[in-house]
């Protein structure tokens, strides 16, 4: 977070050289601020199996809670937590899919550690419990 406030004070002092200020400012700030939801995206990705809050995604990337969340509505459409959510759901399917985990095995690797949370959360989102889908994924091999 320093390092790219340093970068931007930088880049709006070389750019109110050139005379082009805004323009540029606004390059840098809309470089920081996808790079902002990259980070965070990439943080979900690699502890996808663990809990994680709005608030320890916020300290990864060096900005407020609600900073996170305005950026993540403007570039995916979702809040970081809805994303997180989507990857979670979507990665199970593959496992259930792919049928050498159990649904326990499953729901700890996408980052629930209450099996009945995570087939509540999946028929929730997909309109089928884990088992069901599973079920049905057998009967098209």
């Amino acid at each position: 977070a320093h390092q790219e406030a340093a970068l931007v004070l930088v880049c709006h002092q070389l750019a109110a050289a050139a005379g082009t200020s805004s323009q540029v400012a606004r390059t840098v700030n809309e470089t920081v601020e996808r790079d902002l939801v990259a980070r965070a995206t990439e943080y979900m990705v690699a502890h996808l199996d663990e809990p994680i809050s709005l608030e320890q995604l916020a300290d990864h990337c060096g900005c407020s809670k609600a900073h996170l969340i305005v950026q993540f509505k403007q570039k995916r459409g979702l809040t970081p937590i809805k994303v997180l959510a989507e990857m979670r759901i979507a990665h199970a399917r593959t496992y259930l899919e792919e049928g050498a985990l159990t649904i326990s095995q499953i729901a700890h690797a996408v980052g629930y550690r209450d099996l009945a949370s995570f087939s509540h959360f999946f028929k929730h989102q997909t309109g089928q419990s884990p088992t069901d889908l599973r079920d049905n994924a057998r009967w098209l091999v």
